[in-house]
């Protein structure tokens, strides 16, 4: 075995419940001594990985703050911050948050910090603050790599960018002179862009989809808040000049502060003032609160190229590892039902749990008590609901199809929307011997227990 191979790996933490579990969760994989990956971290991961791979196909939460205020000229200012600063731990991420979600009538959004912290950040309290004026200063030979805190003047970029100074569809020709891009990327960004460009063009080639641009492809959309913009425009007339944003003006005595995500690639159609056109593209923008979360939790001692990992699901660990999840079960409280839903996973079957009462509900997903096997009954039988979305039925109309010796019954086919407005779905009967002995727990309680979880 290589000593590359026994290096722990950097483990991605999808959580249904939001920041806080997935954060946890991710601190406590990183370790002591370890951190959570910030956007710098995932580019580095990126780099040394190809498209397919984890950190390109992912979205990702991370641990890179940006903020906009004031600034001690006066003058409003973008600070891009890298695993420091007030939002750099769970409590602050839920301190800045609060802003929003503690605001029951909904009209207060994105983040916040206080103006003071704000200064703090541009005055270095966190970590050396770098003003950064230009693109050539990410590939000046004096840049110190270990730069964590960048401090642009907003006015001054809005005026470069004018109307796209956020929503911009990059090129790698425009990517590498957007200094709130590249603040964000960090040290490795031009690399970063030439590989992305490089990989584009690959998949242009091998789709046969043109570029549709003398410049090549587009790549990257580098985005604000959607619901907490950086700028407003002026409006004469009724009428929104659109080529003038102006900085948006805060509350007393705040800053907005929002942590930053990077969408993993995707083919995406668009078009703008040259047309239509389709790039393989990744998106790097503010992360809003009620958005899914991803966070990485990256060990001390790791190397990159040694791919990540993504944490186990509850759903599908419970069904993979099943034997290790079992527990007792007095059977004797068991009150069989009329029929099992029982689902076919990997080489085992399994009973859901039923659902709570009769009508027109949808399936438990959890999966309850293991199928040691199966005997078919009779062929497929078929009924007819008028459902929206998902699947909803009473399962009165399942026992009415069902043979007397039958026990269990496998969804085997759900068609699409007749004429007439309806679903037909496909149902197999089935003689199972169940084992009510043991039984699994719910989804709900593995994922909120990261030992449970992580075995």
């Amino acid at each position: 075995m290589t000593a590359l191979a026994t290096l722990p790996r950097p483990m991605a933490f999808y959580h249904q419940d939001g920041h806080i579990p997935a954060w946890n969760f991710a601190k406590r994989y990183a370790g002591p001594n370890g951190h959570i990956a910030t956007l710098p971290d995932i580019i580095q991961a990126r780099l040394a990985t190809k498209p397919g791979d984890l950190p390109w196909e992912a979205y990702f939460t991370t641990n890179t703050a940006e903020y906009y205020g004031t600034g001690a000229d006066g003058r409003p200012k973008l600070i891009v911050a890298h695993g420091v600063g007030p939002m750099s731990t769970i409590e602050g991420i839920k301190r800045a948050y609060s802003w929003e979600y503690k605001d029951k009538e909904r009209r207060s959004k994105g983040g916040r910090i206080s103006a003071e912290e704000f200064l703090k950040l541009e005055a270095g309290h966190y970590g050396e603050a770098i003003k950064i004026s230009s693109a050539r200063q990410f590939i000046a030979p004096s840049c110190d790599e270990d730069w964590r805190v960048f401090v642009i003047d907003f006015i001054d970029y809005v005026a470069t960018y004018g109307e796209v100074a956020f929503g911009v569809q990059h090129f790698a020709t425009t990517a590498i002179f957007d200094i709130v891009l590249l603040a964000r990327l960090g040290m490795n960004a031009h690399a970063y862009i030439i590989n992305h460009r490089k990989q584009a063009i690959k998949w242009h080639k091998e789709e046969s989809v043109p570029a549709h641009h003398e410049q090549g492809p587009r790549i990257i959309i580098n985005e604000d808040a959607p619901n907490c913009p950086y700028t407003t425009y002026m409006q004469v007339n009724r009428k929104y000049n659109w080529s003038k944003p102006l900085p948006y003006p805060l509350e007393d005595g705040k800053a907005m502060g929002h942590l930053i995500s990077i969408g993993g690639l995707m083919h995406m159609h668009s078009s703008d003032k040259q047309g239509h056109w389709q790039g393989l593209v990744s998106e790097v923008s503010c992360h809003e609160w009620s958005n899914g979360v991803r966070f990485v939790g990256v060990p001390e001692t790791i190397d990159w190229s040694n791919g990540m990992d993504q944490a186990p699901s509850p759903h599908d660990v419970l069904r993979k590892d099943w034997q290790r999840f079992m527990r007792h079960f007095d059977n004797e409280s068991h009150t069989t039902p009329r029929l099992y839903r029982i689902e076919h996973t990997g080489n085992e079957w399994f009973t859901r749990y039923p659902k709570s009462s009769d009508g027109e509900r949808m399936d438990e997903s959890d999966v309850e008590f293991h199928v040691r096997s199966v005997r078919a009954v009779g062929g497929l039988q078929r009924f007819k609901v008028d459902e929206m979305f998902f699947l909803r039925y009473s399962l009165s109309q399942v026992v009415a199809l069902a043979p007397t010796d039958a026990n269990a019954y496998a969804i085997v086919d759900v068609s699409i929307k007749d004429k007439a407005g309806h679903t037909t779905v496909a149902v197999q009967f089935y003689d199972a011997d169940v084992d009510t002995t043991q039984r699994l727990p719910r989804v709900k309680e593995v994922k909120q227990d990261y030992d449970l979880l992580m075995g």
